[in-house]
Order: structure tokens, then C-alpha cells, then sequence
């Protein structure tokens, strides 16, 4: 295997930057998944390091040597394609044993096809005399990656490979990945837009937005100490609430939704429903080390960092909007508006999601209570980049 590394890659095509200074570190014999929305340059990161997109400036290493001018064919990389690209016309034994043919050393096809079905199960055996299309979108995928491993690459590349196939296969496939990734020890890299495929394939997680990679580190990272709004709101089901608040002695103000990451502003009150006068919302939260009175941020709550009041209480009210059931963790996720003083005084909504009980009798229309947890509550400056500073409760 290899370790690869690229560096400040650059790739321009029709005067758009696919990549724009791309940087990663993959190391020998780790899985790293490159997690972001369609058209951040995913594959285009995947295709710079196979060899097959010419790069316009950065290097690309493999095992500290710069192969960035380096033919395809000379890297050493599988791919497994999102269409498994499978010769139509052959069976599945001639596809594997096809790079050996093609390379005049057919007296090794028979042994090296064997050694694959060893590893990719008992039942892989069966698929071999088949053409692809007599095989299941699951069994196609299968053959796709005996392809890969046939050829004994330094480095697996996955582009989206389980998009086509139902919940279920993604869910056998997948674990059928990682198995064959941590027994050999494969270095990989896994492009995917699915949070849960990519935590559950890769060591590593590399989130890219607009051809450069944000924040790279374990999945449980990211989603505790994002570095900025898109991380926090890209990570986790459901996304991140994010509200716009103003420092205030002792307390933040929250003035309402705080812009998307894209940053597109809070939607219009003219086209959001209004229920209930505003109020205004001081949370007894402060900063050390301490934000001068005025001060914009932006702080963010997920689901389980949000609860659910007495009626008594004298936390923010707000509006059930929508109920959602999770039958398998016994909740309910909850989508209450509370109806804020904008920063002119002018009735601003900030949209919250809480998890509930399912006894909890909830119902929508209802006006309950939200009370949110400070250790759990993420900080952010007015740019979106997360503020190093410890909050807390006055």
C-alpha cells in the first residue's frame, strides 16, 4: 500500500475551478472519506489523484514521490466507478482475469480470480460464469470491486459506488467494504454525499466545499468542534439550528436565524407564517475569554442540545410546527418556531428541532417551552468561523 498526499491542488477547466488548492494527507493503510454537496469537486479530487484529470497547479504524492505528471496506469490505483463501468459482453470471470490477458500473463488468471473469491466470500464463486446483465445491481457492485482487488493496486479509489443500489444492499455493501478495507489494510479513498456511508467507511472524514477540503479528522470531531457554520450544518441529522445573537453583559440576544453557510439570508417574514407576538430572547450565556457587548456571533444548537421546559418555565416559547418519528431511538424529532425581537424590534423566526419522548403528548400547533444546554451550544464569529471560547451558564 502507499500513503498519498496532495498538496494545493489545482484544477481549472473552461475557467472554472473545480479544485482550488486542495490539500490531504492520506496515510499507508487508512480510509479516508471525502464527504460534501454535488459539485464540490469530489470526483474531480479522485480523479487528480488516479492520474486521469490533469491538475493546473499543486503536486500529488504517493510514498513521498511526486507523481503528479505520472500516467494512470503507472500509479498503481484500483477505481471502482459509481457505474461499475463492467464490460458488457463478458462474464464476470473474464472481466477480473481482463488487466492479466491484456498483459500476455494469462497463465495467472486462474489462480488470481480464486484468491479473489476467497476474499470476497464463498458465494462470489457463483457470479463468475454470469454477464452483467444477469447479475443484481448489489452482485454487479461486487464483481466491480473484484476487478479493483484483482490487480493488487497501492491504492483503492471509490466513486460513490453504492448511489444506484437500494437501502438495504448499501447497508450489506458497505460493511462488506470496511471488512475488506480493515483486513488488508487498504489505503483508500471513498468519495460519497451520504454522511452515514462515509462515517461508516472512513477512518478519516476530508469535508470539501467549492474545490477545497474544510476540515478533515474523525467523524465524532467534526461534529463536536466543526470550524464553521457549513461544517456544522452539513454534518448530522437534522442539521444544526444556527441563530443570529448580539453579546450583551451577562447574556447573548438572539435576533433570529442566523444567514446559511452559502449565505443566503433567513427567509423573508413575508413568506413565513407568523405565530404569537416576539419576544425577546436573552439566553444567560457568557464567553471566556469574554466578547465585548455588541458583538455579533452565532450560535448553534443540535437536536439533543435543545429540551423541553415546564409550563412554568420562563425559557423562550415557541410553536410546534412539525413532528417527526423516530420509532428506533423511542423520540419524536420535533420543528417548533419561536417568533423573536429582531435586532430593529421587528418579528423575526428562528426555527428549532428538539427530540422529545413519544409519551410526551406533543402535538403540532401546540406552544411549548425550549430550554437549550450551554455546554452543548457551538459559537461561531459573524463570518461563520467557530470561536475559540469556552461558554457558559450566569
Amino acid at each position: 500500500m502507499a500513503s498519498v498526499e496532495l498538496h494545493d491542488v489545482r484544477v481549472t477547466v473552461d475557467g472554472r475551478n473545480l479544485l482550488d488548492g486542495a490539500t490531504l494527507h492520506i496515510g499507508d493503510g487508512e480510509s479516508v472519506a471525502v464527504l460534501g454537496p454535488s459539485g464540490c469537486g469530489k470526483t474531480t479530487l479522485l480523479r487528480a489523484v488516479a492520474g486521469l484529470q490533469p491538475v493546473s497547479g499543486g503536486t500529488v504524492w504517493f510514498d513521498g514521490v511526486d507523481t503528479t505528471n505520472l500516467e494512470p496506469a503507472g500509479r498503481g490505483v484500483g477505481m471502482v466507478f459509481q457505474n461499475y463501468a463492467l464490460y458488457p459482453h463478458m462474464q464476470s470471470r473474464g472481466i477480473l482475469g481482463f488487466y492479466y490477458r491484456l498483459r500476455g500473463r494469462d497463465a495467472e488468471v486462474g489462480e488470481r480470480v480464486e484468491g479473489v473469491c476467497e476474499i470476497m466470500g464463498a458465494d462470489f464463486a457463483g457470479l463468475l460464469g454470469r454477464k452483467p446483465s444477469q447479475l443484481s445491481g448489489g452482485q454487479r457492485q461486487r464483481v466491480a470491486i473484484g476487478r479493483c482487488i484483482i490487480r493488487e493496486p497501492r491504492v483503492f479509489l471509490f466513486d460513490e459506488p453504492l448511489s444506484a443500489l437500494d437501502a438495504r444492499l448499501r447497508t450489506q455493501t458497505r460493511v462488506e467494504i470496511k471488512r475488506l478495507l480493515r483486513r488488508f489494510g487498504v489505503t483508500a479513498l471513498y468519495v460519497s454525499h451520504d454522511q452515514i456511508e462515509a462515517m461508516a467507511i472512513g477512518d478519516r472524514i476530508a469535508v470539501m466545499r467549492a474545490g477545497r477540503i474544510v476540515q478533515v479528522g474523525p467523524s465524532r470531531d467534526l461534529r463536536t468542534r466543526p470550524l464553521n457554520t457549513f461544517v456544522a450544518t452539513f454534518l448530522g441529522t437534522p442539521a444544526m439550528c444556527l441563530a443570529a445573537g448580539i453579546v450583551e453583559a451577562g447574556a447573548i440576544r438572539i435576533v433570529g436565524a442566523a444567514p446559511d453557510p452559502d449565505g443566503t439570508a433567513p427567509a423573508a417574514l413575508g413568506d413565513v407564517a407568523i405565530v404569537g407576538s416576539p419576544e425577546v430572547v436573552r439566553l444567560p450565556i457568557t464567553m471566556q475569554p469574554p466578547l465585548a457587548p455588541g458583538t455579533q456571533v452565532i450560535l448553534g444548537w443540535r437536536a439533543d442540545a435543545v429540551g423541553l421546559g415546564g409550563p412554568r418555565s420562563s425559557a423562550p416559547s415557541a410553536v410546534v410546527m412539525a413532528i417527526e418519528p423516530v420509532v428506533a431511538d423511542r423520540q419524536l424529532l420535533v420543528t417548533a418556531e419561536i417568533v423573536v425581537a429582531g435586532v430593529d424590534g421587528r418579528p423575526a423566526t428562528l426555527t428549532v428541532r428538539v427530540r422529545a419522548g413519544l409519551d410526551d403528548g406533543i402535538r403540532v400547533g401546540e406552544r411549548v417551552r425550549l430550554t437549550f444546554d450551554v455546554e452543548a451550544t457551538h459559537a461561531f464569529d459573524a463570518n461563520g468561523d467557530r470561536l475559540d471560547a469556552v461558554l457558559y451558564s450566569t
